[in-house]
């Protein structure tokens, strides 16, 4: 079993915290975002659902050396996330209840029933928008559920029991946490999917969440990346790199060979 002595101390990642959250908006520049500004009082969204985020920027990346390409973390790093060998990605949720891959958003979230937890799940939220955490963020949760269990915490206590490293998956296409965005499922319109930035904003705080609240995480699946846009990607890379910088960051570049790459679908990520 993988040690997991390196994974145990939190000490040394980001001190953001749900409740000392604060809100930040799009700075119109494509390939960063302004640091997060300090705000008081109520955002000009007020229900829960809005996102919040920290006040600390993320991290500058570091320049690459010489030889090796603008690549995140060493080759010695992904050589080791490499040698772990055998691994497993359960995806459970609303499209389990509804028997659709692709849910429209707009079930009710009691559809959502299990009669037990069998196995161990890692799939946050998928493309119906219905998350398994009790997330701050949104009301289409397991908190309106019929089974109220905060999966992602079984499921990062199950790995750490029987030392297995977690990670987790996010799906970027949300049929139900909208914003006005475009999904992947709008048929017809002279424009692709896109993402709006109070979307992007969302994404963020509940990735935020995740992080801060069930971590360390070993790997971190952003799923259908080519909607985010390549300034936003890349903000949200450096951000969950600057939370915990040795979490291997995955864009989802699809199925393929591997011998192409669409870099401004799925760039930047380590894998």
């Amino acid at each position: 079993m993988p040690d997991l002595s390196d994974w145990s101390d939190l000490s040394d990642w980001s001190d953001l915290t749900a409740d000392a959250m604060t809100s930040w908006r799009h700075a119109g520049e494509t390939m960063k975002r302004r640091a997060f500004l300090q705000t008081t009082g109520a955002s000009l969204l007020a229900p829960a659902c809005m996102p919040v985020l920290s006040a600390a920027a993320p991290a500058a990346p570091a320049a690459p050396a010489e030889g090796r390409g603008d690549q995140r973390l060493s080759l010695e790093a992904l050589q080791q996330w490499e040698a772990l060998g055998y691994g497993m990605f359960i995806h459970f949720g609303m499209s389990t209840f509804v028997n659709n891959e692709l849910p429209s958003g707009k079930d009710a979230p009691e559809l959502y029933a299990p009669d037990q937890l069998d196995v161990d799940l890692l799939t946050s939220k998928h493309v119906a928008g219905h998350c398994l955490w009790p997330t701050k963020h949104s009301d289409y949760s397991v908190v309106n559920s019929v089974n109220t269990t905060d999966v992602m915490a079984k499921f990062v206590e199950a790995c750490r029991k029987h030392g297995i490293l977690p990670g987790f998956y996010y799906c970027s296409w949300d049929n139900h946490n909208r914003f006005g965005s475009k999904t992947p499922s709008d048929q017809g319109g002279d424009l692709p999917a896109y993402t709006t930035s109070l979307y992007q904003d969302f994404q963020a705080a509940q990735i935020t969440e995740l992080m801060t609240t069930y971590g360390p995480f070993a790997e971190v699946w952003v799923d259908i990346p080519g909607v985010l846009g390549r300034g936003y990607r890349t903000f949200l890379y450096q951000h969950i790199a600057a939370l915990q910088p040795n979490t291997v960051i995955m864009m989802n570049s699809g199925i393929s060979s591997g011998e192409t790459y669409d870099i401004n679908y799925a760039w930047p990520s380590d894998l």
